[in-house]
């Protein structure tokens, strides 16, 4: 699942003169976005996550959540200097703040999840050596990198923000993969000494909850602890079509190591800066959403086509639901008439005959009659 990251404004965050220099640079939609991320960056607990490229580069991530929570598909797409700048966030409400995970940005792709064990942390800003970053931060910064410099990569990313040691935020330990279209994808992690940055080997990696770095260099069906099961058979069944892996098989993946409390399983497609996504684990009904377009479709399984604009506050898997409902009762709605209007050419049909059958006897038999 998603492990909650709140950030509050205390004394010592230290991010705002950035921030201010950021938003003269890059302007006041970017910031709004960057300053959402610094200061309420949130992971998730029991997720799956994975990058894989095969054909083309896929990133595929289920959201898993114990409780109740509303979900806000986010979408940003800004052009300006030559740059295009697309984000998307899928944002979850947690005890009345605003989380997020994952995130693709301009074909990056983040997932923050809950790690266990994490180890001790730290409560705030305030308790930060000047070379410490709380881990749930490396988003946020790498936002910040890409606003910066759009053609940033994960190398790049990670070669700046391994100037800061990672630390957890006490009760709230998480990691992260990143990953992005050339390839290039790493789990990072806290470390005892030293970060943790494990970079992909071969062509694909999987992330779920426990520390990837305690398994470095041992067999995949090795790993034990939380998720070590979602883990091993996402591996399994991405290793096994991987030549042919595309959507139908990342959300196939996705469907293997679901769990009751899935709320969202999301496949990302970089190149072409579309997100798919099932929702409560119903993968007959797929949506699509375009970066470029910003809009957001019926893709697969549904009974009527509808495409809609994402509006700036995000649209709501509760809206999708009822859209979807209403789609289903609107086609009903018009059986109904098509039965009412059979129904009645019938009865009317029947009264017409039963009128007027009688009559055209009548008259058989009289020509009969003087046929004679």
């Amino acid at each position: 699942m998603l492990v909650k990251i709140e950030f509050a404004i205390v004394e010592g965050a230290g991010d705002m003169p950035y921030a201010k220099r950021l938003s003269v640079k890059a302007g006041w939609t970017f910031f709004f976005v960057a300053f959402l991320l610094v200061f309420s960056s949130s992971p998730a607990r029991a997720c799956t996550s994975f990058a894989v490229y095969s054909q083309e580069p896929i990133y595929g991530m289920n959201f898993d959540w114990y409780y109740d929570t509303e979900l806000n598909f986010m979408v940003l797409h800004d052009s300006r200097n030559d740059n295009d700048f697309e984000f998307f966030s899928l944002v979850f409400d947690i005890e009345g703040n605003d989380g997020y995970s994952p995130i693709m940005s301009n074909g990056l792709f983040y997932s923050i999840q809950e790690q266990r064990p994490a180890g001790a942390g730290k409560d705030i800003f305030s308790e930060l050596a000047e070379d410490e970053l709380f881990i749930s931060q490396v988003v946020s910064e790498a936002i910040l990198m890409q606003l910066l410099n759009p053609n940033i990569d994960v190398p790049g990313v990670i070669d700046n923000i391994q100037m800061k040691k990672f630390v957890q935020l006490t009760n709230q330990g998480c990691h992260i993969l990143a990953a992005d279209p050339q390839g290039n994808a790493a789990i990072l992690e806290v470390g005892k000494e030293e970060n943790e940055i494990l970079p992909i080997a071969g062509d694909f990696i999987v992330m779920t909850n426990f520390p990837n770095s305690l398994f470095k260099g041992l067999p995949y069906n090795l790993v034990y602890g939380t998720g070590a099961d979602r883990y091993i058979k996402a591996y399994e069944y991405i290793d096994q079509h991987l030549d042919s892996f595309d959507i139908d098989h990342a959300f196939e993946a996705l469907k293997q190591t679901t769990q009751d409390f899935t709320l969202c399983s999301l496949v990302c497609d970089p190149l072409r800066s579309n997100i798919y996504f099932a929702l409560n684990r119903d993968f007959e009904k797929i949506w699509k959403i375009s970066l470029k377009e910003k809009t957001i479709e019926t893709w697969q399984g549904f009974e009527k086509e509808v495409k809609l604009p994402i509006p700036e506050e995000g649209i709501t898997a509760t809206d999708l639901l009822a859209i979807d409902t209403s789609s289903k009762t609107a086609d009903r709605s018009g059986l109904y008439w098509k039965i009412g209007i059979i129904a009645g050419a019938i009865v009317i049909l029947t009264v017409i005959i039963i009128l007027v059958a009688p009559k055209l006897i009548w008259k058989l038999k009289l020509r009969r009659w003087r046929r004679m």
